[in-house]
């Protein structure tokens, strides 16, 4: 009602602009909060210690390298041929991962990387772990390529995520997808227990198998990280919720005036 006492009278069209405003708004508004309390984590970054890469010498080498990571890589037979894993800055502040082989690889091998994170992950939450590869190499390289997530020391705690198993996923997941393309990458989700303890953090191990008479070759992951996947149920409810909230305090205006 206006001040002289009229009814004003809002239009259909002038209700449905402000609506699509408010919902824009809401929608931009909760994507900004959501990007600064979503979990993201890059698996590689970190300084890279004084021994970057493990290489077999002849047959097995083992030890702490890159930022933060313990390794083995071993050939089940050699003659001139060697086999590494490492890790090298990629010029965006982070790292990437490689594993190397010269020669032919007559028996096979494999390649463990491991590493146990602090406490970046809450228990009972669903993340999405993406794995980027630069490389089509691998499928000549390696006969399978699998991740695994601890809530603990991969050495002695029980994976809760397995690729190689299905273990903790909805099915099997094939990370050869990664090597059939150059840039090609791998998501799959998972959802921490609920006994999750964050104060034990999360083991984090790539293995990598080599088959026999395996080609020699180069394999480059680029990136590797693990980021919290909003639950739809509360996405939903805080657009309704933000957009209910300014349209009626619209309205309100409106009629006030």
């Amino acid at each position: 009602m206006g001040q002289d006492g009229r009814m004003i009278r809002t239009s259909p069209a002038t209700i449905r602009r402000a609506a699509a405003v408010v919902l824009a708004a809401a929608v931009l508004s909760f994507s900004n909060q959501r990007a600064s309390a979503q979990t993201s984590v890059d698996l590689f970054a970190g300084t890279l210690g004084a021994t970057t890469q493990l290489s077999t010498n002849p047959l097995t080498a083992s030890g702490p390298f890159g930022p933060g990571y313990n390794g083995t890589v071993t050939l089940n037979a050699s003659v001139n041929n060697i086999l590494s894993e490492g890790f090298s800055p990629n010029g965006t502040g982070s790292n990437s991962f490689f594993i190397n082989q010269t020669g032919i690889a007559t028996l096979g091998g494999t390649t463990v990387a491991t590493k146990l994170f602090g406490g970046i992950l809450t228990a009972n939450t669903t993340y999405a772990f993406t794995l980027t590869s630069s490389t089509a190499a691998a499928v000549s390289l390696l006969g399978s390529f699998q991740v695994a997530l601890y809530n603990g020391d991969p050495a002695t705690a029980t994976p809760f995520v397995n690729t190689a198993t299905g273990t903790g996923l909805s099915g099997v997941v094939n990370l050869l997808g990664l090597f059939n393309a150059t840039n090609q990458n791998a998501t799959f989700n998972f959802t921490t227990p609920a006994n999750y303890n964050a104060a034990t953090g999360l083991g984090l191990k790539f293995t990598g198998n080599l088959p026999v008479n395996a080609a020699a070759g180069s394999l480059v992951f680029n990136s590797a990280s693990i980021n919290q996947v909003p639950e739809p149920h509360t996405v939903v409810a805080m657009l309704l919720g933000a957009g209910g909230l300014v349209v009626l305090r619209l309205r309100r205006r409106l009629h006030a005036a």
